[in-house]
């Protein structure tokens, strides 16, 4: 038992050889700690700190907020749905990435350097119905907005 105060408790238990089970109840912020011994040598320790509960959010997330690090790049189409994104010729992202098929795909990219951007949607033998591509230098902390 862990009584979540700063007193100690100390209390002998004897377990069966196997599997045992332990009930802690962690309800007060703070560390926890268990010490196992062995013939009165500790063996093992089990610690538990319990942190403070996380806000709600307040919401919608501002999706201009983003990594520093980072450019912000959204495609948009209101004639094609369903395209992939490749960046630097390996598969980034895509429309329904989001789970909507809405012809929009929101990803970041590395600022401060240049990239090809390709979208791409299906087609027959490897030919491509629609394919563009893309090349651009993307400065960190900037959204980019490509229309197609």
């Amino acid at each position: 038992m862990i009584i979540p105060t700063a007193q100690s408790y100390t209390r002998d238990a004897i377990y069966n050889p196997g599997y045992s089970n332990v009930t802690i109840r962690a309800d007060k912020v703070g560390r926890m700690m268990i010490v196992l011994t062995v013939e009165n040598q500790p063996s093992n320790a089990l610690v538990t700190d319990v942190l403070p509960p996380i806000e709600e959010a307040k919401g919608p997330r501002d999706i201009e907020q983003f990594s520093p690090g980072y450019a912000l790049v959204t495609i948009t189409s209101d004639r094609i749905k369903g395209y992939d994104v490749y960046m630097d010729g390996v598969f980034y992202s895509s429309d329904i990435a989001d789970g909507v098929l809405d012809g929009t795909a929101n990803f970041r990219v590395g600022g401060n350097g240049i990239h090809t951007i390709t979208i791409s949607k299906g087609g027959t033998f490897g030919t491509p119905e629609y394919s563009s591509e893309h090349t651009k230098s993307f400065q960190s902390g900037y959204h980019y907005l490509l229309k197609i």
